[in-house]
């Protein structure tokens, strides 16, 4: 048990922290949309690529099925890797990202940079454990992303991004 005090202190802190993001989002002159995950978790969308201010690589998988039995099984997922752009919002000490996704993003072929299809299997099935790297035309994806708005100075990031890196 808590003291009442500490009770009252704590759902004020609460309450000032509300206030903040009511008073950021009352400011806004974009338009953004808002994907409430659960009691006060939420993330805020734009589909406004020429906001972007950073990225981060994000990865998505897709399953693409399998078989599994007593004699064992196999299990077999692409991921893919794309660069996930935001900007942030900034009111005193609250900064909110905003992520830039499009309607149909989290389908869309035009936005992966790299792929890859790994297979799991087990008992009968070990022989088909494997991966491979699948094809990516970075130029169609850089060029969706120039058509979108990205700035210039992002994707030179990004292209220096993937020549650094060996993995995501």
């Amino acid at each position: 048990m808590i003291k009442l005090e500490d009770y009252l202190n704590g759902k004020k802190k609460e309450l000032e922290k509300l206030n903040q993001e009511i008073d950021l989002f009352r400011n806004v002159k974009i338009p953004l949309k808002v994907n409430v995950y659960g009691d006060n978790e939420f993330g805020l969308f734009s589909e406004n690529y020429s906001l972007a201010e950073d990225f981060k690589i994000e990865k998505r998988s897709e399953d693409l099925g399998g078989t599994s039995g007593y004699d064992g099984g196999y299990r077999t997922d692409r991921y893919s890797s794309y660069p996930q752009f935001y900007f942030n919002l900034k009111l005193k000490s609250l900064v909110l990202p905003v992520y830039i996704q499009h309607v149909g993003f989290d389908k869309d072929e035009r936005v992966i940079i790299k792929s890859s299809v790994i297979t799991d299997g087990w008992k009968d099935y070990s022989d088909k454990r494997g991966r491979y790297e699948e094809s990516v035309d970075l130029e169609r994806a850089f060029g969706f992303f120039r058509k979108q708005g990205v700035k210039e100075n992002l994707l030179d990031k990004l292209k220096r991004r993937i020549k650094e890196a060996g993995e995501f």
